[in-house]
């Protein structure tokens, strides 16, 4: 039987797995006869791969180092070097693991992951190149300028950056590249699926809101006048009407801080009625509580009557600003929303293509 060292015939498999032959190769795998077969077709296909007869054969074979292939999908072929370049980042990160059960788990779930990716990215490049979608190197170092210019870095910061991560300039322009391709095709035959409605741009608004409501925060004043168990209806008309007194005061420009000192009975009336920070279901009766959260920063409330009396309220700081009318929201929740679509619609479309597509892992 005809042989060659391991590595021409590493070589002359990675090749040939490019080729029209990867799906008769790879039922063989496992087969002794596996070298003649390769010898045979390079015999039988002299220029395959660019590969001359003779001694130059084995000149290559010896100047190119081979990656081991980790995954086949249709006629190309991932490289473990390709799956080590994904990982890097990862594999520092799980330096800061000290138990080495939990981190071999962790390595190989996220080795499995970052090989999935690999193979989608792959499908999407194969559909890339049937559809005729190229990216330029202008666009691509257009993209790359634009994330530094996000960054606010220059070169200096960048290779920082890349020294960290373990990549080269080279590297990052090569992902830049594929990413820049992959986002083209996708866009190209997901756009049908990416249309917003009005009731999902009033929905995501909806939850906006809700979610600003819930981080709120307000620093609050009051000046409170008890209202006593028993008190006659006359009686509490007049607390009313003099805390009604009080808030037009202070709206007159008079210290809220010093009517507090002077006229509250209430806690923290020696510090000028500072209640300190409140927040949504912090302990404040709701009644002050709905009431605080409806004042902008600065602005006076009241009377306010709560189960103890009546409060002049004063919102002295609010710790985030409110949120922005639905108007002035509409354009970045579109945004938003067709990128979630986006990324939801291209999961299935690479699941989707899996399914039709010939693969095979060898992790």
């Amino acid at each position: 039987m005809l042989s060659l060292d391991r590595n021409l015939n590493l070589v002359l498999l990675k090749c040939l797995l490019k080729s029209s032959f990867t799906r008769k190769l790879v039922s063989l795998k496992g087969n002794v006869k596996l070298t003649s077969l390769l010898l045979m077709s390079l015999v039988t296909v002299p220029n395959l791969c660019g590969f001359q007869m003779g001694s130059r054969i084995v000149a290559i074979a010896h100047a190119e180092e081979v990656d081991r292939i980790v995954a086949l999908v249709n006629d190309s072929v991932i490289t473990l070097s390709e799956l080590e370049e994904l990982t890097v980042p990862m594999m520092m990160r799980l330096q800061t693991i000290s138990d080495p059960v939990k981190r071999a788990e962790i390595l190989t779930e996220q080795t499995q992951a970052a090989l999935e990716q690999l193979i989608g990215q792959e499908l999407l490049v194969q559909i890339a190149n049937e559809q005729g979608v190229t990216v330029s190197d202008e666009q691509v170092e257009a993209h790359l300028s634009g994330l530094l210019n996000q960054q606010g870095w220059g070169e200096a910061e960048l290779q920082q950056y890349l020294t960290a991560q373990g990549m080269t300039r080279e590297a990052l322009k090569t992902q830049s590249k594929k990413f820049l391709v992959q986002q083209a095709v996708a866009q190209r035959n997901l756009a049908s699926k990416l249309s917003v409605t009005e009731v999902e741009l009033k929905d995501a608004y909806q939850s906006s809101l809700s979610e600003a409501k819930a981080k709120l925060k307000v620093e609050g004043a009051h000046i409170f006048l008890k209202v006593v168990s028993g008190s006659t209806a006359a009686e509490e008309a007049a607390i009313k009407q003099r805390a009604s007194e009080l808030l037009q005061r202070a709206k007159s420009g008079e210290a809220f801080s010093q009517l507090a000192i002077e006229f509250s009975e209430g806690a923290g009336a020696g510090n000028g009625g500072d209640l300190g920070v409140i927040s949504r279901g912090g302990g404040l009766p709701s009644e002050l509580e709905r009431a605080f959260f409806k004042l902008k920063e600065g602005e006076l409330g009241g009377p306010v009557r709560s189960p103890f009396g009546y409060h002049i309220l004063k919102v002295k700081k609010l710790s985030a600003q409110a949120p922005p009318s639905f108007a002035d929201s509409r354009q970045a929740l579109e945004m938003q929303l067709r990128q979630s679509k986006y990324q939801k619609a291209l999961k299935n479309w690479i699941e989707e293509m899996k399914k039709s597509a010939f693969i095979e892992r060898r992790l």
